[in-house]
């Protein structure tokens, strides 16, 4: 008796576009890599000072997740595609099993259906005529953009971790797990 035991990676959910892809900022090179791609997954944090911007993309193509991290150098803080002074490009090695059990936690928490206004609540209410705002400032902005051929969404949480500890909220707790897992995979926590 012969068993085959075969090992296809799993795909991301079918959700809801929230936007339009917008890599109007991306190098030449990151776009080129993305299109590769049957599915992506790409995470970046998006911080105003830096003169810099790393994405880690997640690509899928061939039964298989891939692993790059493009890092985007520019000439001042002006992060546009003009500006680009030099892109470094790196593939890292992954199992795609790491990449399932992302993909499992986001079918069963929700992840794809976040709404960004919820997940970046910055006030509470403590009575009828009490509310506090919690406000936060030179902060970075923790973006998920995810793409599939049919759609494309966009989760953006500011300060997740540093909000989630002055106004906990079940919704940014989906993102931060979501953000410790990827960043698990990839080697960057």
């Amino acid at each position: 008796m012969f068993i085959c035991i075969s090992s296809i990676a799993q795909t991301i959910p079918v959700f809801e576009s929230n936007s339009k892809e917008n890599n109007s900022n991306y190098s030449k090179l990151l776009t080129k890599w993305l299109s590769k791609f049957d599915e992506s997954i790409l995470f970046t944090s998006d911080c105003y000072w830096t003169k810099s911007n790393s994405y880690l993309v997640l690509g899928y193509n061939r039964n298989k997740w891939r692993l790059i991290k493009f890092t985007q150098f520019y000439n001042s803080i002006n992060k546009t595609k003009n500006n680009i002074r030099r892109v470094r490009k790196k593939e890292i090695q992954i199992k795609n099993k790491s990449v399932d059990d992302l993909i499992n936690y986001w079918r069963t928490s929700g992840f794809l259906f976040l709404n960004n206004d919820k997940i970046n609540t910055k006030s509470v209410q403590i009575n009828d005529s009490t509310q506090i705002e919690f406000s936060a400032s030179d902060g970075c902005n923790e973006i998920f953009r995810v793409r599939t051929k049919n759609a494309y969404r966009e989760i953006k949480c500011y300060l997740p971790i540093f909000m989630q500890e002055k106004i906990p909220i079940h919704e940014r707790e989906i993102f931060i797990n979501s953000m410790k897992m990827f960043l698990n995979i990839v080697g960057q926590n």
